[in-house]
């Protein structure tokens, strides 16, 4: 990630985006992998704008089996075994032109 990185999603829409620092530090705190260590994001449908080159965008849809605790805000879910299924998301990446880091990302937008 880019130091200027910043992401953009529903839940933060209304105060902005994380900062790299923010994103990180709420990945660890969620740390879905552990969750779903099966977790398969399936991406499928990569275009690039002809007029944003540097921007990628497809759509995903997440799918994993909870086999461990959930982090939530509040509370911790204990593993259920239940199999996740997300309905399909819009995702963008931007990435800057000189180092190819990720400067951006829009997810978190579901299509249904």
């Amino acid at each position: 990630l880019d130091d200027s990185f910043r992401w953009i999603g529903p839940n933060v829409a209304a105060t902005g985006a994380l900062g790299k620092e923010e994103y990180l530090a709420a990945a660890r705190f969620f740390d879905l992998r552990s969750a779903f260590p099966d977790l398969e994001y399936r991406a499928h449908d990569f275009r690039i704008d002809d007029d944003e080159p540097l921007t990628v965008r497809f759509t995903a849809r997440t799918v994993g089996t909870m086999r461990g605790e959930l982090r939530l805000r509040t509370e911790t879910m204990p593993p259920n075994g239940k199999r996740l299924r997300c309905p399909p998301e819009a995702i963008s990446m931007t990435f800057d032109e000189n180092t190819g880091k990720l400067t951006k990302m829009c997810s978190g937008f579901t299509m249904e």
